[in-house]
């Protein structure tokens, strides 16, 4: 008897205990389907005596406990009606949030939010969420190419008025190489980005020069701290020439001081190419018509990943860890070249491992020192083979590789001062090992071959420090001088780089911003190396072991109004700047490919960015850019150059709103570029097409896009030189048309931690 009596007692006591401890959750929505954050959430009892209260993140949810007996919930927002929530159990899903109807007389008060913001270092900070909620945007990189003034040009993001452009996360410059960096963001969600921030003059502090794009990533709220596990999965099919897949998830895993990430992706590409040569090759005072039509297959896999471990003691500090790998298992690119000149055949395969430890501490007092390593091995293996029409053969098998391990150590401290003003200081140093080789077997026939075997050894130390000051709520500035000494071998080098950055707030309503940067470019280590390779049987490509960096010195002037309308002049001058050109020997049937230092090259240009809608269902944003260009290379072998051009863009992106209810939106977007020069280059105009079509779930949960990309198929590059014995075109047909269909399902509320990318900017891609 004692012994029931006792069980019924303890299930009377847990009873109690479960009935008085209760975990309140919910998220709160509007009748568009939009989460609506920063209302204010209130606990209370039945006789309406205040218990607990939040209010609501970015996605709309909440969560509450109470050791009280919890009657009702009471939800604020100034923009949305009062509501009383009756709480019949804990878990109360979406909760329904009808707008205030902001009416006097027959006056209707409407908000917008602004397009942009200037921040306090004077970056141009854009909100993702709202930039790309009605767009056909499905990874980071779209994100990217949706900010004003961003294009995609031959595969690389150029910033209107900027000579480079630099994309960094969360203030951590990539050591990715930039074909890899893209790769990466078009597997990275784009809920996973929560702003953009753009600077022309990037502060010292974020250990990169010029131009530069932050991405933010979201970050997990501190306040919740119950264990839990959230994520996304996404897949995507792709129709060019040949079908296209990709496929991966993410999951995040968090207690109240650990939390973990885990990213995973894999990609299997098949795409072709296309490359025609028509050239008047002199030798001796004879003319030889060569024509050569070059096709190829690339078929590719690849595995990316990325696992980070952050801890966060209770004095606010921060101990992260973070190893990023990108395997590409497969590259097989087979191209097949015919002509009156030859007949060829080259087979590459390759493959290569990229592996990136990374370590990071920040103190509470904004003391941070981070040590970063990078192991990069790419092997290659070309089978080439070609016949000319006298029947002459020639042949080989080439080896190549490229082993690079990389160390960087950095250290950065901030101060505020007395008067509003703020002192930042810090140091770099990287050194890095480049090992490779090119190595011939099975070598037949008349051949240029040259074997070649090097190390290299890099040290980069850089130092600098920097003020920013408010002298008003109007005018701000920031300046900072970077020192850095470079050192490659024999060759050494000490460059200061200065940059400056003046804001005036007029009003609200008109921004003044000056820029001044300076930066510093190099070249990829497997440039810089005595190599050759043969591209078809008359085409070549040759390394430039005396290939040198090169200095930009930018300015650009940019003026704000109304928070949307931007309008820029800028100027970008870039003495021994480098690029790849293309030369017809005077000693024998071949056209060079090869990377040189010019004199300068040189830009000035005026831009315009203009958001515009009609009525609740048209939004659209026109760019304009015109710019005069100037390249000066006297030493071009023996002709030199000094060329000029004047080059005009347009864009207009469209959205058009089908309907709210079911959620689809569609995307209209066409451009066109002017004739443009790359040193003694003339290269043909540009215009393309795109559209797309955009499917969102209810609880915006699940995303269908439908997008084609250069419907017209006209992306095509034509280049042409004819000028003092140089007669060719070189016809390049990309394969860029195509049809995506991607889909995307989040779980949990999912928000992705702020994650450090690194830097593979120059290694072999």
């Amino acid at each position: 008897m004692k012994n029931i009596t006792l069980c019924l007692l303890l299930l009377v006591i847990n009873y109690t205990a479960n009935s008085q401890s209760r975990h309140i959750t919910g998220r709160l929505v509007d009748d568009e389907n939009n989460y609506v954050q920063y209302a204010t959430i209130v606990l209370q009892t039945v006789d309406s005596v205040y218990i607990n209260g939040t209010i609501s993140d970015s996605l709309g949810q909440f969560s509450l406990r109470s050791e009280l007996d919890v009657h009702s919930l009471i939800v604020d927002h100034i923009s949305y009606k009062t509501k009383k929530v009756l709480l019949s159990n804990e878990n109360l899903g979406s909760i329904l949030m009808e707008q205030k109807n902001l009416e006097i007389g027959s006056v209707n008060v409407v908000g917008e939010r602004p397009l942009v913001k200037v921040n306090s270092d004077g970056a141009l900070s854009y909100n993702i969420d709202q930039l790309t909620k009605n767009r056909v945007v499905t990874n980071a990189y779209d994100a990217i190419q949706e900010l004003p003034g961003i294009r995609e040009q031959n595969g690389v993001i150029a910033l209107v008025g900027a000579p480079t452009l630099t994309v960094i996360i969360n203030g951590k410059p990539s050591t990715m190489s930039e074909t890899q960096l893209i790769d990466m963001l078009k597997q990275m969600p784009v809920s996973n980005v929560e702003s953009a921030e753009v600077m022309y003059s990037t502060p010292p502090q974020y250990h990169t020069r010029g131009a530069a794009i932050n991405l933010i990533l979201r970050s997990i709220d501190p306040a919740q701290s119950e264990p839990s596990i959230q994520g996304e999965v996404m897949g995507l099919y792709n129709q060019q020439n040949y079908s296209n897949y990709s496929t991966g998830g993410s999951l995040l895993y968090k207690t109240d001081k650990i939390s973990a990430d885990l990213l995973y992706s894999f990609t299997d590409n098949k795409s072709n190419s296309r490359m025609d040569i028509i050239s008047q090759h002199a030798i001796d005072g004879l003319i030889h018509n060569v024509e050569q039509y070059t096709t190829g297959i690339r078929e590719s896999q690849t595995h990316t990943g990325r696992l980070a471990i952050d801890y966060r003691p209770r004095n606010k500090s921060l101990l992260s860890f973070v190893y990023n790998t990108s395997v590409l298992a497969k590259d097989n690119d087979s191209e097949n070249s015919i002509g009156n000149f030859s007949k060829s055949e080259s087979l590459k395969e390759k493959s290569n491992q990229f592996h990136n430890l990374s370590f990071d501490y920040t103190s509470g007092s904004g003391f941070k020192i981070g040590a970063d390593y990078t192991y990069y091995r790419t092997p290659r293996v070309q089978y080439f083979s070609d016949i000319d029409t006298l029947g002459k053969e020639r042949g080989f098998t080439s080896r190549t590789l490229q082993n690079i391990n990389a160390l960087t150590l950095y250290a950065d401290r901030e101060h505020q001062l007395k008067r509003e003003w703020k002192l930042t200081y810090g140091a770099k140093f990287s050194y890095a090992n480049d090992y490779d080789y090119q190595k011939y077997d099975d070598t037949y026939g008349d051949v240029s071959l040259t074997e070649t075997e090097n190390t290299i050894e890099e040290y980069i130390s850089v130092a600098y420090a920097g003020f920013s000051k408010s002298f008003s709520e109007r005018l701000s500035m920031n300046f900072s001088l970077m020192g850095e000494h470079y050192k490659l071998e024999d060759d050494q080098e000490f460059t200061l780089f200065p940059q400056s950055q003046i804001t005036y707030t007029q009003s609200p309503k008109s921004i003044f911003q000056l820029s001044i940067s300076s930066d510093k470019v190099y070249p990829s280590y497997w440039e810089r190396q005595d190599y050759e390779s043969y591209i078809n049987g008359y085409a070549l490509g040759y390394g430039n072991p005396e290939l040198k960096p090169y200095n930009n010195y930018s300015a650009q002037f940019t003026y704000i109004r109304s928070s949307k309308y931007i309008f820029s002049l800028y100027y970008n001058y870039q003495p021994d700047f480098s690029s790849q050109l293309i030369y017809q020997s005077p000693d024998e049937l071949s056209m060079i490919y090869k990377t040189e230092n010019w004199d300068y090259n040189k830009v000035i240009g005026v831009s315009s960015m203009t958001p515009f809608s009609i009525g609740g269902w048209l939004n659209s944003n026109l760019t304009l850019n015109g710019y005069y260009q100037r390249s000066k290379y006297d030493n071009y072998y023996d002709i030199g150059f000094d060329h000029s051009k004047f080059v005009g863009y347009a864009a207009l992106d469209n959205t058009i709103n089908i309907s709210s209810k079911p959620d689809i939106k569609l995307n209209i977007s066409a451009y066109y570029m002017s004739d443009m020069i790359q040193g003694i280059f003339d290269m043909s105009n540009l215009w393309g097409l795109n559209a797309g079509v955009k499917w969102r779930s209810n609880n915006k949960k699940m995303e269908l896009n439908l997008k084609a990309t250069d419907i017209c198929n006209s992306s095509d590059i034509d280049i042409s030189v004819h000028d003092r014995g140089q007669n060719f075109n070189v016809f390049v047909f990309p394969d860029s048309r195509s049809l995506e269909l991607s889909f995307s399902y989040k779980f949990g509320g999912y928000k992705s931690l702020q994650r450090k990318q690194i830097d593979k900017s120059r290694l072999k891609p």
